[in-house]
């Protein structure tokens, strides 16, 4: 279990060790956590396959990078958005507060107007165009659906209070996947 009132995991880690932290900002993947027990890390990955796969890249991936003498950053390409992410809402429900069975609070400090709260993972599908630029529309369904299987990237959409969606034109930075 990765949330509500059947997930023990964070108050067993907080009784063993020190828990670093019992949530991510971005989703799918929100649930995950990272605490401490006798020196050893131990990583809780939640959600979706998709989903603990992007946080096992979010957070493994540049250790590994790290510790392969490799720039722990992991590249992010421009691209030029071609089409409107799809209306709909892109953070966790409840956003800001705690999830419905759930009463460990929010764990991201106040934030600045302007300054993102939240990423939502929004799957592209990037090709070269005929000028040689390269252009990402955003990909149907959810991580791990069918209708996502042609994604080749994908975006951290931020969400919070004053922050607008790129639109159709505007360049933004993709991972590719």
């Amino acid at each position: 279990s990765s949330k509500g009132s059947d997930d023990w995991s964070c108050e067993v880690m907080e009784q063993m060790g020190q828990m670093i932290c019992h949530q991510t900002n971005h989703g799918p993947g929100h649930h995950s956590s990272f605490a401490i027990v006798d020196g050893t890390p131990i990583v809780g990955i939640s959600g979706p396959s998709a989903g603990a796969s992007f946080t096992l890249n979010f957070y493994l991936r540049p250790l590994m990078r790290a510790f392969s003498g490799l720039d722990p950053e992991v590249p992010r390409t421009p691209m030029v958005l071609a089409e409107a992410f799809p209306a709909g809402g892109h953070g966790p429900k409840g956003h800001g507060g705690p999830v419905r069975g759930e009463d460990r609070p929010a764990e991201h400090p106040a934030h600045k107007p302007g300054e993102p709260e939240f990423f939502g993972i929004k799957l592209l599908r990037a090709e070269h165009a005929e000028d040689g630029t390269l252009r990402a529309w955003p990909v149907p369904g959810r991580p791990g659906s069918p209708e996502s299987f042609e994604a080749n990237a994908y975006y951290m959409l931020p969400n919070g209070p004053g922050i607008e969606a790129p639109k159709p034109g505007d360049v933004i930075w993709a991972e590719w996947r």
